[in-house]
């Protein structure tokens, strides 16, 4: 499983951001990508897109992974195809996708989803795996 979300990740590099994007190949956001990633993993995510880009949460983020089917995972044992969730600035969260080396996501200042080499500017709130990873 954790192959097919790296996989799904990296085929979508370079697809334009926009903000509430659920389109493959087309346009993303971070819950977009994110969503897209799992379900090419063989879950079926409904995304939510009742949201706003800066807000507190962390309660709501927990609440969606958990419902499909995701685990919490230590932040000190990050492995491809996890979920990480970030504070990029104070009240934004943002999700990433690991990748073997770095992280993939969609990054709303360069306007497209992208490779992220180690380290990370931002330091890991959350840590989320699909179950059986």
């Amino acid at each position: 499983m954790h192959a097919a979300i790296v996989d799904a990740a990296m085929a979508q590099i370079g697809v334009p951001f926009r903000s509430h994007g659920r389109m493959p190949g087309v346009a993303l956001d971070c819950i977009g990508l994110v969503s897209h990633c799992l379900n090419e993993a063989g879950k079926k995510i409904v995304p939510p897109h009742d949201y706003t880009l800066r807000g507190n949460f962390s309660d709501r983020l927990s609440a969606f992974f958990e419902s499909n089917g995701l685990v919490r995972a230590a932040i000190t044992d990050v492995q491809p195809g996890d979920v990480g969730v970030v504070l990029c600035v104070p009240r934004q969260y943002h999700l990433l996708v690991r990748a073997e080396q770095g992280w993939i996501h969609a990054h709303a200042g360069l306007g497209r989803v992208v490779h992220m080499p180690d380290p990370s500017p931002w330091d890991l709130a959350q840590l989320w795996r699909l179950k059986g990873d």
